[in-house]
């Protein structure tokens, strides 16, 4: 496959993989982190880089801030796992995983002890923050560009475990292989996956078919408080903290409603707005997804310091449902008249 790395004016170049590597292989102890409540790409792209560098000897710490994994991606749990900033960070080599801009870890205290960070990432609003970046937008998921980094790193046969990772991060982030990011390229990483040992209906039964009784009874409390606006073009709902606490449920348990309110039919934007625990200080939570190609919904994300992908983004606020629907449907509106 050919590399790319976008470039822009911004704190570090854009480089290739090899770049990527040679820094890596330079370096004695590192620190891997992702995003704060991790996915499927954030947990298989970590896991898959921390086993690569402990199989060449390398010293590796994986952060996350967010200290529980999700009961479906237990099974990937990256070794060394932490939502402690390491006592020597400074000694450590950071790189971002899975991250649009530096916010999205939620840890100020890592960047700014940090001397260090490469950023490895897919999303094509990605700020650049690493003095390294490599970040191709046309890549499936995160977990591709770390496959592709193990052979820049020597590595011929990654393994089985790191094979597993990257099918989650893959399997994850294209939808199950409906999104739009399911190129031909992706198809041919999951046939490479395969071939090094990924058991396809284990992994699915593992992510797809272990719903806890929580998570299937707060999508029909979200299903039951779902609006539209009066054409149809978007469907929204949101979830309250005493919706969490009166179920057991949490912010794990609300995966997969945004999908739910995306498949009616008619929509073109789904918006998922749920509060989080008090104790975050983050507000709540905005879920952005659409099914049209004309539509970025990064951009509307981004007027809330968001981001993500054009058809899948997300945001922090403290605005309410009222206020973030008729934002996002005004935002909605003008792109479609623009375009």
């Amino acid at each position: 496959m050919t590399e790319t790395a976008t470039s822009s004016e911004t704190r570090g170049p854009a480089v290739g993989l090899e770049q990527i590597a040679e820094e890596l292989l330079a370096a004695d102890k590192i620190v891997v982190a992702s995003h704060l409540n991790p996915d499927g790409d954030a947990l298989g792209s970590s896991r898959a880089l921390a086993l690569l560098l402990q199989s060449i000897g390398k010293d590796v710490i994986v952060y996350n801030s967010d200290p529980v994994v999700p009961a479906e991606y237990a099974f990937i749990t990256p070794p060394n796992f932490t939502s402690e900033v390491p006592e020597d960070i400074e000694d450590r080599l950071l790189v971002a995983v899975d991250c649009g801009n530096a916010s999205r870890v939620r840890s100020e205290e890592l960047f700014e002890r940090a001397t260090r960070i490469l950023n490895i990432d897919h999303h094509g609003d990605n700020t650049h923050f690493g003095h390294l970046n490599h970040v191709r937008a046309s890549a499936a998921c995160t977990t591709q560009l770390v496959w592709e980094l193990a052979g820049h790193l020597g590595i011929d046969e990654p393994g089985r475990e790191v094979a597993i990772a990257t099918y989650v991060g893959l399997v994850t982030d294209t939808g199950r292989f409906q999104y739009s990011n399911t190129t031909s390229d992706a198809f041919e990483l999951a046939a490479q996956l395969v071939r090094s040992g990924v058991d396809v209906h284990d992994v699915f039964t593992r992510i797809f078919e272990s719903v806890g009784w929580a998570r299937t009874k707060l999508l029909g409390t979200a299903l039951r408080s779902a609006v539209r606006t009066e054409d149809g073009l978007i469907v929204a709902t949101h979830l309250t903290q005493d919706d969490f606490d009166l179920l057991g449920a949490t912010e794990d348990d609300a995966e997969g409603i945004v999908d739910a309110l995306r498949s009616v039919a008619g929509t073109s934007v789904a918006l998922f707005l749920r509060d989080l625990d008090p104790s975050d200080g983050l507000g709540r939570k905005g879920s952005l997804r659409t099914t049209r190609e004309d539509l970025d919904v990064s951009i509307i994300a981004r007027s809330w310091n968001g981001g993500g992908h054009r058809q899948a983004a997300g945001f922090n606020t403290t605005d309410d449902l009222e206020t973030v629907l008729a934002r996002v449907d005004a935002a909605v509106r003008a792109q479609i008249a623009a375009s």
